[in-house]
């Protein structure tokens, strides 16, 4: 594991008031040397866990610093590889002689890098499609609620559990997959409740797959803007287990809606 220091008025400042920052606050141990600080506590599991996004990889990729960005080191730059891959691959509206560099580091930074792939094929699939069955699934799910788990839109025919069949699933299956699994959580959240309560997730708490499905629901945020709104899909994934460390990469690779999920 790892950790990092946060000034405590500042990590106030920054999160005070919203329910990231009461999840957040509950993972703190006073434990730092530095008076006024807090160290966060950061268990990764070797091999399972994704790395966190620390503070710099985060900056640069906020101001698309791809310089800054190419002296990272892949596991650095891991948890942000969504935004890159989708990055090297649109047409850029400018053709300025810095933007055609800063393009050319990018695919220099991804080159070698073996989930590169995987991205890029989920970046292939016909969005235009799969945005008509997510408005069906969100239609379905305004009428049923998160009651009956049995019936979507998205899947079909699951002969295995979700994880299972998750890792058996070609890029179009896996993104449907994990549609059908947040549409559920986030309906099942909409329901009032009194007390605040943690949901379990048989796709999103496996943390085996932690990586893979971080990636596909930042793919998913990105293609489907209008669809899949941050702070609604932040809200729902504060219930789940592995919810903050989501959360923290869904961020990282949309820099832009980072105040409105806090």
């Amino acid at each position: 594991g790892g950790s990092y220091k946060l000034g405590k008025e500042g990590l106030q400042n920054l999160a005070v008031g919203t329910r990231i920052w009461r999840s957040l606050y509950a993972n703190l141990e006073k434990k730092s040397t530095i008076p006024g600080t807090y160290t966060v506590q950061l268990n990764i599991k070797m091999g399972v866990a994704a790395p966190p996004v620390l503070p710099h990889v985060f900056k640069a990729i906020e101001k698309s610093d791809i310089q800054r960005l190419s002296l990272c080191h892949e596991n650095e730059i891991r948890p942000i590889l969504p935004c890159l891959v989708r990055m090297s691959l649109i047409a850029p509206l400018d053709h300025s002689e810095e933007c055609i560099m800063g393009r050319k580091v990018i695919l220099c930074i991804l080159s070698g890098i073996e989930a590169v792939n995987a991205l890029v094929a989920l970046l292939s699939i016909d969005f235009t499609a799969l945005e008509a069955d997510v408005k069906r699934e969100q239609s379905l799910r305004q009428k049923m609620g998160g009651n009956n788990q049995c019936e979507s839109i998205l899947i079909q025919g699951l002969s295995n559990g979700l994880a299972l069949e998750f890792e058996c699933s070609d890029p179009t299956r896996r993104l449907r997959l994990l549609l059908s699994e947040l549409l559920l959580v986030m309906s099942q959240m909409k329901e009032l409740r009194q007390d605040y309560y943690m949901k379990s997730s048989e796709l999103f708490d496996n943390e085996c797959y932690l990586e893979e499905v971080s990636d596909v629901l930042c793919i998913a945020l990105a293609e489907l803007p209008s669809l899949l709104l941050p702070a609604e899909v932040a809200e729902a994934l504060l219930h789940l287990s592995n919810g903050p460390s989501i959360i923290c990469k869904m961020v990282a690779n949309q820099p832009d809606c980072f105040r409105e999920v806090l």
